[in-house]
């Protein structure tokens, strides 16, 4: 006995797809109604897009990265030396101003990050990834007095990530707590 496969599909004529009428339960009119607004992306205008007014208003506390930086990071080893290199960070609202995406660069490895405030936990989820040798997470945090701290698996004290020295100028960042073992220092560019 042999078998043979026949497919169970309708092939509709394309002209069925041009046809006024229900489209998954709007008609063409409505769905040209309801164009999709990305107003607050970034655009000719508005290199860096711009924070949506109904953005919670937490996405303030981390648009001081908005723009192009210069860093000098400094990375201490496991010998007790210490790595100094350039880098450059550059973030941009997104998700139509909803959202902070960054991407940072150094000579050897890349990142970028993904910062959405969440009015429900009352603070920021940042994702991030790492490349080469694929790495990524979840960061947690909030405005901890002049600074933004983020801290990883839920803790809510300890070392963490750190953003201090905040002006319109640039600034800081450093891991760990008291004795960081990475520190970067941008400067504005754009």
């Amino acid at each position: 006995m042999s078998f043979t496969f026949r497919p169970r599909h309708v092939v509709l004529p394309l002209a069925f797809l041009l046809l006024p009428g229900n489209v998954f339960g709007q008609t063409i009119n409505d769905l040209t109604a309801n164009e999709p607004t990305t107003q607050y992306a970034p655009s000719p205008a508005y290199p860096f897009g711009r924070m949506n007014p109904t953005a919670p208003p937490e996405l303030e506390q981390f648009s001081f990265m908005i723009g192009e930086f210069e860093c000098v990071d400094e990375m201490r080893q496991r010998d007790g030396s210490v790595n100094r290199f350039r880098a450059f960070w550059n973030a941009h609202y997104f998700l139509n101003g909803l959202g902070i995406q960054d991407e940072y660069w150094t000579p050897s490895f890349y990142t970028s990050n993904i910062r959405i405030y969440d009015p429900t936990t009352s603070q920021w989820q940042v994702t991030f990834f790492r490349m080469p040798g694929y790495q990524s997470g979840i960061w947690q945090g909030r405005k901890e007095g002049d600074n933004m701290v983020m801290r990883r698996n839920g803790a809510t004290s300890g070392p963490g990530l750190i953003f201090h020295n905040v002006t319109a100028d640039g600034f800081d960042w450093h891991s760990g707590g008291d004795n960081p073992g990475w520190t970067s220092s941008c400067r504005r560019r754009r």
